[in-house]
């Protein structure tokens, strides 16, 4: 594979996501989100948040959220039900949205969180409605990273500990990282 590089005066991208080969969309920290259908030969302005935008998630080629917001004042998600062409957004919560888990398309949880304390928010019908929830756990979860349905962890950066839930984000529990390194990311290849 080859690498192509692309200047993009006085923009600053924060978030990529791929649904394939060809389908893409990028996400901005002054909001703006781009879409690809050309494997990023070309890209188009598809939307504008006004907030920065951290994170960006597809159920499918037209079904997605971006997320982000700015500490202390909103957490943001937004939603695409048209492959990007138009995006609902509503504030879910009073701290930035980093990640999300679709476990089907209408039951999706995510992780929001300061400079104090992170929590979840959850919805049960596709993003129509949130419910956020802080955590006595302290740090800013950064990444969502599910094993199971029932398991999940998410990297607190700073405070070199991880959250995690054994019950599908019932309880959350805080635990050191190896070595006390800093995580600021978190991936399973193999989900279960």
């Amino acid at each position: 594979d080859v690498w192509q590089s692309r200047v993009w005066v006085g923009e600053y991208f924060t978030a990529i996501s791929f649904r394939d080969s060809l389908v893409g969309w990028l996400g901005s920290a002054s909001g703006r989100i781009f879409g690809t259908t050309n494997g990023g030969s070309i890209w188009t302005e598809l939307g504008r948040l006004f907030l920065p935008i951290l994170n960006l998630r597809f159920f499918s080629s037209v079904y997605g959220f971006a997320m982000g917001g700015l500490l202390d004042l909103a957490g943001v998600v937004a939603r695409t039900t048209n492959a990007g062409a138009t995006w609902s957004a509503q504030s879910v919560c009073p701290d930035p949205v980093t990640d999300l888990h679709f476990l089907d398309s209408l039951n999706i949880i995510g992780v929001f969180g300061g400079t104090d304390f992170g929590g979840i928010i959850t919805t049960s019908n596709g993003g129509s409605n949130w419910v956020s929830r802080f955590l006595s756990i302290w740090g800013r979860p950064l990444a969502l990273a599910v094993r199971t349905p029932a398991e999940m962890w998410s990297p607190l950066g700073f405070t070199r500990t991880y959250m995690y839930t054994l019950d599908s984000g019932v309880t959350w529990t805080s635990l050191y990282t190896p070595d006390t390194t800093e995580v600021y990311d978190a991936v399973f290849t193999d989900v279960q």
